[in-house]
């Protein structure tokens, strides 16, 4: 049962993963590179959540599923920033960024795939 449910939301999963490792990587094992983007660290968040949502699309889970999934993985990189002593902080803007790119892409793809 186990695999064919890793089977079934395989993008979602490893997507998920890679989200997972990347906010929760302590700050000292993140390379210092400055960008000259205003806002990049919001723009990075909106895309990984951006991401998860086409990943949640691959894998066929229905429209409200995939936005309440991405909403709470949101709230709990979030809150995990704030709770650990990892040199990261949970941010109120980087979450909205997160459910962001979530909401928009999501919708994107609904209606593009209502149109087709």
């Amino acid at each position: 049962m186990i695999v064919t449910t890793i089977k079934k939301y395989k993008f979602t999963i490893a997507w998920s993963s890679i989200i997972y490792i990347l906010l929760l990587l302590p700050s000292n094992d993140i390379p210092n590179v400055k960008f000259n983007i205003p806002f990049a660290d919001k723009i990075i968040h909106f895309g990984l959540f951006a991401i998860l949502a086409i990943a949640g699309r691959f894998d066929k889970i229905k429209f409200w599923h995939l936005l309440i999934y991405g909403i709470f993985m949101a709230l709990i990189t979030e809150t995990l920033q704030l709770l650990m002593n990892a040199g990261r902080h949970g941010d109120f803007y980087d979450f909205l960024a997160d459910i962001s790119g979530l909401f928009f892409t999501a919708v994107f793809l609904k209606l593009y795939q209502a149109s087709s």
